[in-house]
């Protein structure tokens, strides 16, 4: 009877932590095939979340997502950051461009907001 009811336990615990991880595999707040990557050229320091390239990329991280959500943008993610020599620009005035690319990944409804932002579309690559 003992052996019976560690079985039993057993199997429970077994059981209930399958549901636990195929309820949360399920339960995704964004569809994978919804996400649109956009991208933002870093400035020296006219960026409207007020961090800049001495600022580190979880400061920034931390500080555009903010700012995304205060202007609409929900659950957006910062993909990644990347310097691309191509768009530094090598003058002094605050709005000029670092290299920095900033990615941002949110949610294809998120698109005319953050067209309105400033952020550029980037372009699916087939």
């Amino acid at each position: 009877m003992k052996f019976h009811f560690q079985f039993l336990h057993a199997a429970l615990r077994l059981i209930l932590l399958l549901l636990i991880v195929s309820i949360s595999l399920s339960c995704s707040d964004d569809d994978d095939d919804d996400q649109v990557l956009f991208l933002w050229n870093q400035t020296g320091c006219a960026d409207p979340w007020d961090t800049g390239p001495t600022d580190s990329n979880e400061e920034t991280t931390e500080a555009m997502v903010s700012y995304l959500a205060e202007n609409g943008v929900e659950n957006a993610r910062i993909a990644r950051f990347e310097f691309d020599e191509s768009v530094a620009t090598s003058c002094l005035a605050c709005s000029c461009t670092t290299g920095t690319v900033i990615y941002v990944m949110t949610s294809e409804t998120n698109s005319s907001i953050m067209e309105d932002l400033g952020f550029i579309k980037e372009l699916q690559k087939t």
